[in-house]
């Protein structure tokens, strides 16, 4: 594994990678949800792993040096795409009756700012909707939806038509 310019004497023992996303959950008027993906956070990487002999230490000091860094750089690990990351998190402990240090590190992915929000201006018309049922979806009245889509009628949508809301 290596993470910016270092690279570890050895693979972490264990790599986990947490991917997840956020939802929104909106009721409609016949008591059922509409459930949306609203974004993805950034991958989490979690890393435990042990350090031998003498020179454990120094990788302590040398993991230590990068949590303090403030920029992110290039993780590549076993079963993970390179992923720019911060190093977020750094712990470790020496057993008395061995000569091995174990570590847990955590890194989070980098997210460009222009990434952060997306404004999104429409949305796309599900099987059996009308102009009606799209504005009470979206939380907007009809009469917005009609003006943005010079619609004649409220039932001149089809599925999988773009229909702007803002």
């Amino acid at each position: 594994m290596k993470y910016k310019d270092y690279e570890f004497p050895q693979t972490p023992s264990k790599i986990e990678i947490l991917s997840n996303t956020n939802v929104s959950k909106s009721p409609v008027f016949d008591g059922n949800s509409v459930v949306e993906n609203v974004s993805v956070n950034p991958v989490t990487v979690k890393c435990t792993g042990e350090f031998f002999g003498k020179e454990g230490r120094e990788c302590c000091d040398m993991i230590q040096n990068l949590l303090k860094q403030s920029d992110a750089g290039w993780l590549f690990a076993p079963e993970l795409s390179p992923v720019k990351a911060f190093l977020t998190s750094f712990s470790y402990s020496k057993g008395v009756d061995k000569n091995s240090i174990s570590y847990v590190l955590e890194f989070t992915e980098c997210c460009d700012s222009s990434k952060g929000t997306a404004v999104i201006n429409y949305t796309v018309c599900r099987a059996g909707e009308n102009a009606f049922d799209i504005a009470n979806r979206c939380s907007i009245d009809v009469e917005t939806v009609m003006r943005l889509n010079d619609f004649i009628s409220p039932f001149d949508i089809n599925e999988g038509d773009k229909v702007m809301i803002k």
